[in-house]
């Protein structure tokens, strides 16, 4: 049987058990694999199980399937969850009793040496289902026009200690994977949600970064050092938000003073950050609720001027953690992120042209070019995430490294990730070196050893494995929703045009499905520059263009939806706006 793989002796794949006329396959879901495998002799599977096997390829080319494990699953969701995370090989043992046995209370001796800020205010402001609370916020005026700003984060580094068990499976996770009802947490739950969680009403272990801000939202001073906190309140987004807005009382007048310093520095950040060239991108995000183990519906993720506050004030820290580790000398794990080649720049420019988007020069690698570009597409109409889709494949991916490259989306020379070490393995990484400067003088200027640039890959390869995982699950979730809906119409745009035909993002469920060429009808078309272009009729295809479509064939598995046209609306109303523009 023909493989996409190159044969080899052996090797591992995960999939699924089919069982089609008595006879059991395995139909793999590990990329590369195109057909069912067939197990040889006598198995007891059951129907959709998932299977971890072995593949054997003889030199005759015959395959042997031996299983492996079989994976024990709860419902369809716990088992779409479990088979992407053994695919993509994301960690998620259950942890080793060994590495949990971790204190409820800070212990009293673990306060020497710390300035205690307990009599401060301090709020976490997270969402509503959040249970790990990394950061902590107080905000003070010092004069007319300047702030105190205080970013305390937990002290993970204080319970995880360097190449213990629990770091050395810390950092082969990398990173916290949070999917719908499902999370898989870089440190044990005793620690991420308690002792190391910044929950209201408890002392807490922090670091904390002290910051002194101008009008101008400049940073003019800053400084790092261990303190004890007692946060005063667990606050959401929402809430946060309708208290800056007036709409709701603050729970205390310290909280409420923060917090209202808190609205008036942000919006100083924020316009400083608009001033270096920073790119923003309209929200188009969504979320699947997931009730008894069962997709129910799509909701969307609403951002308001909470979500953005706290994003300013870990930006300003973590710019200042990479400012620091320069200061001192030390080997600094940073957040790059370059600048897009001329090849991407030049494809975008193309796309951009056809969208008759009016930029009078030709763009060039600077942030401020970019951000110029978005600023015009929101201007352009109500659909501009469309568009800025593009400009999203036109930049790179951002990574850790260790050569500090600078950050090209937030317009940064200087920037580290120190504010999430609960749930990124590279922040706790900073959080050892900014510590370490506090007790003794370190070796500055040291070359940068080969396994740190290795950890700078892995970390970044973790982070891009999370993210594939958690793509595939929200469109197997929306694959789910949408089976029970074939036959039905909906309207959507069109995202994406391509030689074989059109994706189309259905209204409601933000998942894209193919129109493929072959079902525009019988006409000949042609792809130019981004559209689908009829040979007779000239009847074009275009991003943005909004279509009425039926759902023919959904593939949960694959995740893959199959379309057709039901109506035009774009080129309906291109030919009646021509039929009036005639007389």
């Amino acid at each position: 049987m023909p493989l996409e793989k190159e044969t080899q002796t052996s090797h591992t794949v995960v999939g699924i058990a089919v069982k089609d006329h008595k006879k059991w396959y395995l139909k793999p879901l590990t990329p590369g694999y195109k057909d069912n495998i067939p197990f040889n002799g006598k198995v007891t599977l059951k129907q959709g199980e998932i299977v971890r096997a072995k593949i054997k390829i003889a030199k005759s080319g015959s395959l042997s399937v031996q299983i492996e494990s079989r994976i024990k699953t709860h419902n369809e969701v716990d088992r779409a969850i479990k088979s992407f995370l053994l695919v993509h090989n994301v960690p998620h043992d259950d942890w080793d009793s060994k590495v949990t046995d971790y204190p409820e209370t800070v212990n009293t001796s673990a306060l020497k040496r710390r300035r205690d800020l307990r009599n401060l205010a301090f709020v976490t402001i997270d969402g509503e289902t959040a249970k790990d609370f990394d950061d902590a916020i107080y905000v003070e005026k010092t004069n007319a026009v300047d702030w105190k700003l205080f970013v305390a984060i937990a002290d993970v580094a204080h319970y995880v200690k360097v190449d213990s068990p629990l770091d050395v499976e810390a950092k082969r996770r990398g990173n916290s994977v949070y999917l719908p009802d499902f999370v898989i947490t870089m440190l044990p739950e005793e620690l991420s949600n308690g002792i190391c969680s910044l929950n209201p009403s408890v002392d807490r272990l922090v670091v904390v970064c002290e910051m002194d801000i101008d009008a101008n939202g400049n940073t003019t001073s800053y400084s790092f050092y261990d303190a004890v906190i007692h946060s005063a309140g667990r606050l959401t987004y929402t809430e946060v938000n309708r208290i800056s807005t007036s709409q709701l009382p603050a729970r205390s007048n310290a909280i409420n003073n923060s917090l209202s310093e808190f609205y008036k520095l942000y919006r100083c950040l924020r316009q400083r950050r608009e001033e270096r060239g920073a790119l923003d991108f309209t929200p188009h995000t969504s979320e699947v609720r997931v009730a008894d183990g069962e997709p129910v519906r799509v909701g969307v993720l609403v951002q308001n001027d909470a979500h953005r506050m706290i994003e300013e004030a870990m930006i300003a820290a973590n710019i200042c953690a990479a400012k620091y580790l320069q200061e001192q000398g030390l080997n600094g794990m940073y957040r790059i992120h370059d600048k897009p080649d001329s090849e991407s720049i030049g494809t975008l420019q193309a796309v951009l042209n056809q969208c008759n988007l009016q930029i009078d020069r030709k763009l060039t690698a600077t942030p401020k070019d970019f951000q110029l570009v978005l600023n015009k597409l929101r201007e352009s109409g109500a659909q501009s995430w469309i568009w800025e889709i593009q400009v999203l494949r036109a930049l790179t991916q951002a990574q850790y490294a260790f050569d500090n490259r600078g950050h090209f989306g937030l317009a940064l020379q200087d920037y580290a990730h120190f504010t999430s070490p609960i749930r990124r393995y590279s922040d706790l990484y900073v959080h050892r070196l900014v510590k370490s400067t506090f007790k003794s003088k370190l070796q500055q200027d040291q070359p940068v050893s080969a396994a740190q640039r290795e950890l700078g890959i892995h970390l970044s390869e973790c982070e891009r494995r999370a993210e594939i995982v958690s793509r595939r699950v929200d469109s197997w979730l929306k694959c789910s929703l949408l089976k029970k809906y074939v036959g039905k119409a909906f309207w959507g745009y069109v995202v994406s045009v391509e030689e074989f035909g059109l994706f189309v993002e259905i209204d409601d469920f933000y998942i894209a499905g193919l129109i493929h060429i072959s079902e525009l009808g019988k006409e000949y078309f042609v792809y130019r520059s981004s559209n689908l272009c009829g040979w007779k009729t000239d009847k074009t295809y275009s991003l943005g263009d909004r279509l009425q479509v039926t759902v023919t064939g959904v593939d949960v598995e694959s995740a893959q939806l199959d379309l057709v046209e039901t109506c035009n609306y774009t080129t309906e109303y291109r030919t009646r706006k021509q039929y009036r523009d005639d007389f």
